[in-house]
């Protein structure tokens, strides 16, 4: 620098001042200089075009048009400012094409024969032949949305205004929206739901894939040392072809070779693959698996990272979803996803995990699917491919690789030892009773008991400590010297493993060479930790009873000493396993024998009996594959004998089926709102709740379609009848009038399904449904498309009960009775009528048939004798019908019982017989011929005198509402007061009676019956409010409002934007960036963080208090003591008064918001402050043997507990920064520092020297 521009200490403003009034000074302005450095720079070729190419920096913001989701008009303009605080969270090639809504697209301009394929990179013009038949890219919906009085020549033709994607036709829909009209529909819509109806996605393999898997065979990506099974070969097969596979088999059935064969592919392929898992201790066993078969393999869990860039990469199911909604750059090539134990989708904690990701995975990715045997693996792989729109072929064995014996266990001795008493044998034969009962004669024998008080009625084992050290002593022994070792005994509570482990101290099952190695496994397993950690009781204790042979397993016992035990139980070490049913889920560590000590357990709510998939789980760790010929699944009877018939409920029964867990979490809709990639309502759509619920197309283009379409066919509709139509003008029936009729009808129909559905539930409704009763029933006759309802009276045939839902009766009409359906249309149904008089010209050919096959009936074949006593009769008569009605189609069921106690026997084949022949017109003469036949008919009750009655019937009822003030039937005696008849006192179904019945004196208040032109007019309103309802319904679909979660959804956003987490146009504000970063409990840490309550805290202060919202497990102690008594801390105790004020006070906005929370949600629920002085003392650097004293907490709880903290702190350090807060980031990264110690994170054996 020059001496001009030197800055001296004391004159520091003269310095300034002379900077600036000599600018001329400065180097920089020295031209010459500066002339004579750039002559020295060696010239370059230099292309001044280049100026003009730079790279444009993304923009800031883009402008959004908002639209209304039924009419597509454009409501207003919003700018979206780019989110600085992320990371460019686009990746090319992840996400599919389809994100860009390309199929909703024409591909053709109507009536112009060259279109364009968007499925090509390079668009092309495509040849006149290539396009696509009309047929299967139009949909003609004219013909199916209207009633038959619209005439197709009023309809306006669209043939050149709807061109839908098959795919897009939703089957549902189109047979929603064709049952509104009487005639028949549009076929090219018949067409399109055939079509629909056999587009299946889940396909069943074919055996002969298992042939086609020998052409493959030499050329396979990965070879085993083994011969295949039929499935494995099927899905390698299927594989090679990236097919997606669905294997559904019993445990050790080698589901696992499905799994290895995709990561030889994808090595082969050099692409990626994941493989998933519902819990982290899975995943590092298969980490450890996979490993010893492939080289390139990586873990991902909560804390632990081990070569992330693997081409195979090992993690949980809730790891992958955060990386799809973050859209993260280890999913780059990514070409299989392995799903593990599918089943765990029953989990009502984290099922949701699994559809979310399933939902979330883009559709280009292939999908193994691993599970146990499930009732419904078709149905779930129906929903997987129709939301990837991929075919999901399913294999599913129920053959074991080593079959299983169950027997009942009843001895409590040496002496009674051999007491096993066989219930199903190796080929799942249920064997007779007599070896239960013989069990059950010998446990009462020795009882005392009275015979017969056998089955579980409680969870009390009246058994003590010495008897119940006897039973295993002497079981043990039995099964030691049948060769029976080692056994699992699965004991659902850890407090009775734990006491069992304690009465077998004296029991040494090992040799001393077992014993050595033992020792020495367990001396090099425990090799890092700190000699006072080796030092801790848990692991003393366990160490000396593994090295007898016998072990513990369930969740309270230390990570590291769960993973020796299982690794030891591998090689036969263990002969003798304790554990809960979690070991049941894992890797393959068979045993050669089950024991059950009970099949009762808690499941957290209540005592209930296992269910059968449950048992079945368990029971297959019998029978080791290649050692074993079968399997020994015994069930210990300590104290009573199980019902046999829960017995066989558990043994036999079926597995529970697939269940959808999904609900909604703030952290879905903030993930949405903030990706905009899909709306919630589209999430929510593609659920398997909504699956199984619904059939609703994928995309909402048919119904946008159908709106725009039905809008216009109401309009035309309104003016028509404008035009023509004189109801505006009637005296009697105005729109209003008609319209109002309309509402009444349908308030009618919600009141009577509500009244008939508690006469159900009661029961009461069979008392009186009973053959000989007269009901009521809606009938429909249909005469120049017109259609005119009312009611007739039929008598019941047959009785209803709750077992049967349909009935014969007679009716003296052609009645068209309901549909099962959702529409309120009733139609004839000539399947199921059947003429029971039947006269035939004698001229006609068919005649001379009819009498030879009436004749080769004997008569006590024909119980239907059609004794016609006069002509007038026969006209009374003349249309009797036998129908079948359902239980919903009674409208009324009156006082009349026609004939009691009839036996109704009548031969269906001889209905059928008559069905068969053409009616041809009365003829006297045939009268003659009837009568002579029915000479030789059973003297049975006579349907013609059954008819006769109806037909009297008919006239009284008539009469008598004639004379009735209000027309009502209800107000007559004809029909049954449920509540003076059956003197029924219950106040809610008098009220439901009493609101049926004001229902049915309200349609019958109008004078607009009286109306000459009542058909008419009121089938114009049916018309346009049948429009109208179907508009309703496709409004309903496109906007989300009939999905099962979309109430809970709206309530939640209320509290998210009462939170200020959403802004009033959804769009997530800081508040809701940093909830995106916690992974538990969001809204109440996202609270504890933006109000500072953290600021004033030390590290382990801070971290001691979160462990309040971790700790899941209840103390003995009361946890409100937390909330009244001191931690001896100030800082402590004001955070837990905070947090607990806060936790409150979210709880009453989500009541506000009407949102009815769960456990999940119940953030008061979810706190407890049992484990905040032991994670203090933990933080602080106080040993694990120390901090153990302070609490009754299982040494394994404080572990998991402390671990899911440290993902919490990762979780608080990510917020953070959204905040830009480093005092609190800094503390946060203080917090894991401070807690990542000792035993608590000791490395998992599975991972160690990997």
């Amino acid at each position: 620098m020059s001496t001009s521009g030197q800055i001296g200490v004391d004159n520091l403003q003269e310095s300034v001042k002379s900077w600036i009034t000599n600018l001329d000074s400065l180097e920089i302005y020295n031209l010459d200089r500066l002339l004579n450095k750039v002559s020295e720079i060696p010239l370059q070729n230099i292309n001044l075009n280049n100026l003009f190419e730079f790279e444009s920096s993304k923009p800031i913001s883009e402008l959004i048009v908002r639209r209304d989701p039924t009419s597509g008009q454009i409501l207003d303009f919003y700018e979206d400012f780019r989110d600085f605080t992320e990371k460019e969270d686009t990746i090319p090639c992840l996400f599919d094409e389809n994100q860009l809504d390309l199929k909703d697209l024409l591909y053709q301009i109507p009536s112009i024969g060259d279109g364009i394929d968007f499925s090509q990179k390079t668009s092309k013009v495509l040849k006149s032949k290539e396009t696509f038949p009309e047929s299967s890219t139009m949909v003609d919906l004219s013909k199916a949305l209207f009633h038959q009085t619209i005439t197709e020549e009023s309809l306006l033709d669209i043939s050149s205004q709807s061109y839908l994607d098959e795919s897009y036709v939703n089957q549902s829909f189109l047979q929603k929206v064709s049952r509104a009209s009487s005639g028949s529909s549009s076929p090219l819509v018949e067409d399109l739901i055939s079509k629909r109806k056999n587009k299946k996605y889940a396909i069943m393999s074919d055996l002969k894939l298992a042939k086609s898997f020998d052409e493959i065979k030499s050329k396979l990506a990965h070879q085993w040392p083994f011969e295949l099974d039929i499935f494995q070969k099927q899905a390698v097969y299927l594989m090679e072809n990236s097919e997606n596979v669905f294997v559904a088999a019993h445990t050790s059935a080698g589901k696992t070779v499905v799994a290895e064969y995709a990561i030889a592919l994808s090595f082969k392929h050099k692409t990626k693959v994941i493989y998933t898992s519902p819990i982290k201790a899975l995943s590092n066993q298969k980490f450890r698996e996979f490993k010893a078969i492939f080289d390139d393999v990586g873990l991902i869990t909560g804390d632990i990272q081990i070569a992330p860039e693997a081409s195979c990469l090992i993690m949980t199911t809730e790891i992958l979803r955060s990386m799809l909604y973050r859209r993260s750059e280890t999913l780059h090539d990514l070409e299989w996803v392995i799903f593990d134990e599918v089943h765990y989708m029953n989990d009502a904690h984290r099922g949701v995990v699994w559809e979310e990701v399933l939902i979330l995975l883009p559709d280009h990715i292939n999908i193994v699917m691993l599970s146990a045997t499930i009732p419904n693996h078709m149905e779930f792989a129906e929903w997987v491919g129709k939301i990837k729109q991929r075919h999901i072929y399913v294999m599913s064995t129920k053959k074991r690789p080593v079959p299983l014996e169950h027997y009942l266990y009843t001895g409590n001795s040496s002496k009674t030892s051999n007491e096993f008493y066989l219930l199903i044998d190796s080929s799942e034969n249920f064997l007779s009773k007599k070896s239960y009962f013989k069990a059950v004669d010998v446990k009462n024998e020795r009882t005392k008991s009275s015979a017969g008080k056998f089955g579980p009625k409680g969870t009390k084992q009246n058994v003590s400590t010495a008897q119940e050290k006897n039973i295993w002593l002497s079981l043990i022994d039995s099964l030691n010297k049948k060769q029976l070792l080692p056994v699992v005994i699965f004991t659902f509570s850890r407090k009775r493993c734990d006491d069992n482990i304690f009465l077998l101290s004296n029991l040494d099952l090992n040799t001393a060479a077992e014993k050595s190695k033992i020792h020495l496994f367990i001396k090099n397993s425990l090799s890092a930790l700190s000699e006072e950690d080796r030092n801790i009781p848990q692991i003393t204790h366990l160490s000396e009873s593994l090295a007898r042979g016998i072990g513990v397993h369930h969740s309270g016992i230390l990570p590291i000493m769960k993973e020796i035990i299982e690794l030891l139980f591998q090689t036969s070490l263990i002969k003798v396993l304790f554990a809960t049913e979690t070991f049941a889920m894992g890797i393959n560590m068979p045993a050669r024998t089950v024991i059950f000590d009970s099949i009762r357990k808690h499941d957290g709510t209540k005592y209930r009996g296992l269910q059968a998939s449950e048992y079945i789980q368990m029971a297959g760790r019998a029978g080791r594959r290649g050692l074993d010929a079968t399997g020994t699944v015994i069930v210990l009877c300590k104290n009573e004998i199980p019902d046999i018939k829960d017995l066989q409920d558990i043994m036999k029964g079926k597995p529970s089926q697939l269940e959808s867990k999904f609900r909604i979490t703030y952290s879905m809709i903030l993930s949405l709102l903030r990706k905009k990639d899909m709306r919630i309502q589209d999430f929510m759509r593609r659920s398997f709740s909504e699956h199984k619920m619904t059939d609703t197309a994928e995309s909402p283009a048919v119904y946008e379609a159908a709106n725009i379409y039905l809008n216009e066919k109401l309009e035309y509709f309104r003016q028509k009848c404008h035009n023509e139509s004189s109801i505006e003008t009637c005296a009697y029936c105005n729109e209003a009038k008609m319209n109002h009729y309309y509402q009444l009808c349908a308030e009618y129909s919600q009141t009577h399904k509500e009244f008939f559905d508690k006469l159900h539930a009661k029961g009461l409704i069979f008392k009186t449904l009973v053959q000989g009763r007269v009901v009521f029933v809606r009938s429909m006759h249909k005469s120049e498309k017109k259609i005119v309802y009312k009611l007739a009276p039929v008598i019941l045939v047959e009785a209803f009960s709750r077992d049967v839902n349909s009935a014969l009766a007679l009716s003296l009409d052609e009645v068209g009775v309901l549909k099962s359906g959702d529409d309120d249309l009733w139609e004839e149904d000539d399947s199921i009528t059947n003429k029971m008089t039947s006269f035939y010209d004698k001229t006609n050919p068919q005649y001379e048939h009819l009498i030879e096959k009436l004749k080769s009936f004997k008569t006590n074949e024909i119980q239907i004798p059609l004794v016609l006593k006069s002509l007038e009769t026969f006209k009374n008569i003349k249309n009797a019908t036998l129908i079948k009605i359902k239980y919903a189609d009674i409208q009324l069921i009156s006082s009349k019982l026609v004939v009691k106690n009839s036996q109704f026997n009548f031969d269906f084949s001889f209905i059928s017989l008559l069905d068969q022949f053409n009616e041809f017109n009365f003829m006297q003469r045939n009268i003659k011929f009837v009568q002579e036949l029915n000479k030789e008919l059973s003297k049975s009750t006579s349907f013609v005198n059954l008819a006769s009655e109806l037909f009297r019937f008919t006239e009284s009822y008539t009469a008598t509402c004639l004379k009735s003030e209000n027309d009502s039937l209800l107000s007559t005696n004809l029909i049954i007061d449920f509540t003076k008849d059956l003197k029924i006192q219950d106040i809610q179904f008098v009220e439901v009676f009493d609101n049926y019945k004001r229902t049915v004196n309200n349609l019958n208040n109008f004078n607009c019956l009286d109306c000459p032109k009542f058909s008419e007019h009121f089938d114009q309103i049916l018309v346009e409010n049948s429009i109208q309802d179907r508009i309703n319904y496709v409004v309903d679909v496109i906007s989300g409002n009939s999905l099962l979660l979309v109430s809970e959804y709206r309530y939640r956003i209320e509290v998210l934007k009462k939170l200020r987490l959403i802004d009033e146009r959804n769009f997530v504000l800081l508040k809701g960036k940093v909830a995106l970063e916690i992974s538990m409990a969001e809204l109440l840490i996202t609270e504890l963080i933006i109000e500072n309550v953290f600021s004033q805290m030390q590290p382990c202060e801070i971290v001691s208090l979160l462990s309040a919202i971790v700790y899941q497990q209840k103390s003995s102690q009361d946890d409100e003591n937390y909330l009244k008594t001191s931690f001896n801390n100030a800082a402590l105790d004001q955070g837990r008064d905070k947090m607990y004020e806060i936790a409150v006070q979210l709880n009453k906005v989500q009541a506000e918001c009407q949102l009815q929370v769960g456990n999940e949600d119940d953030y008061v629920e979810q706190l407890n402050f049992g484990l905040v002085p032991v994670v203090y003392e933990w933080s602080r650097g106080v040993s694990f043997s120390k901090i153990k004293t302070l609490t009754d907490t299982q040494e394994g709880i404080i572990v998991k507990t402390i671990q899911r903290l440290d993902e919490l702190c990762n979780n608080l350090k990510n917020a953070a920064k959204i905040i830009g807060d480093t005092v609190l980031e800094s503390k946060i990264e203080q917090c894991s520092v401070l807690i990542r110690r000792d035993i608590v994170f000791a490395a998992s054996l599975y991972v160690k020297n990997q």
